[in-house]
């Protein structure tokens, strides 16, 4: 990746790869905001990507020990357990690494 823009306005993510990609690939991307008082109340989604031939993506939601989730609903989602998430990005979270 040689660079990146994100447009709060648009809501859009601009990353241009170097070199351009004509395989499979994976872009991991990390995402936070802040929270008003608690409870609090959120939803989120998938990433798409404009103009792609195709897409798969996964969708993974952590918390640290100090937060605890009264539920999650997941209704347009296919469940998977936690053992069949890529095990790479699982590791890269727990390190803190940015990728």
């Amino acid at each position: 990746m040689s660079l990146w823009r994100f447009d709060p306005d648009t809501r859009k993510l601009r990353v241009n790869l170097n070199p351009a990609q004509s395989r499979p690939f994976a872009l991991l991307i990390r995402s936070q905001m802040a929270t008003g008082p608690l409870p609090f109340e959120q939803s989120i989604g998938l990433v798409s990507v404009d103009q792609a031939a195709g897409q798969i993506g996964w969708l993974g939601l952590a918390t640290g020990n100090e937060v605890q989730l009264d539920g999650v609903g997941a209704d347009a989602f296919s469940a998977i357990n936690l053992e069949d998430f890529p095990s790479r990005l699982l590791h890269r979270s727990r390190r803190g690494c940015r990728a």
